[in-house]
């Protein structure tokens, strides 16, 4: 598996009340987590800069190998959709 520092890897933060997350346990015990990773035109958390996600910044975009991981660490997968254990969708708000 890859490590962060193995390519060029762009971390951001979103303001986790926008993004709607949140957290139950499945029906076979498991956990399910749902809400927005990208939100469109707002700003990110404040860093060194602020920016802003144009809502066509996806298009043509291969989602077929992303990954949900704790803290942006690549030692901590949650999903990934290649395995079949995240979906992501796009949609006016975000991914």
């Amino acid at each position: 598996m890859p490590k962060s520092n193995d390519f060029k890897c762009d971390v951001r933060s979103i303001n986790l009340q926008l993004a709607n997350l949140t957290t139950r346990d499945a029906e076979n015990g498991s956990h399910k987590i749902t809400g927005y990773g990208m939100l469109f035109n707002q700003p990110s958390v404040p860093m060194p800069f602020i920016e802003y996600i144009k809502p066509e910044a996806l298009d043509g975009l291969d989602l077929s190998n992303v990954m949900l991981l704790r803290s942006h660490d690549f030692d901590q997968i949650l999903a990934r959709v290649d395995s079949g254990t995240l979906s992501v969708r796009v949609d006016d708000k975000g991914l």
